[in-house]
């Protein structure tokens, strides 16, 4: 979490205070990292590849969900858009 927050509540609560961070604001913070990563690198991709290849970009779309899902429950056409992914990152 971030030092502003503990600090705060060791501020508020005393220097022995057990600061607690639940999994959710950890999942959340997580999942706000990778989703500006894949923004900044689908519009990366979106200007880096040439003409013929703008039917390549257009296969990169929907990339957000296989990228939070566990690897072990991606299906064939999730796993083909991150390797399309991975290959031009």
């Amino acid at each position: 979490m971030y030092d502003g927050y503990i600090n705060a509540a060791k501020e508020v609560f005393g220097e022995d205070v057990v600061v607690v961070i639940d999994r959710f604001h950890v999942a959340k913070l997580y999942g706000g990292g990778l989703d500006n990563l894949r923004k900044k690198e689908i519009a990366r991709l979106k200007a880096e590849l040439a003409e013929e290849e703008e039917e390549e970009h257009k296969n990169l779309k929907g990339v957000m969900w296989p990228l939070r899902k566990n690897t072990r429950d991606l299906v064939d056409a999730e796993l083909e858009v991150l390797k399309r992914l991975f290959k031009y990152s």
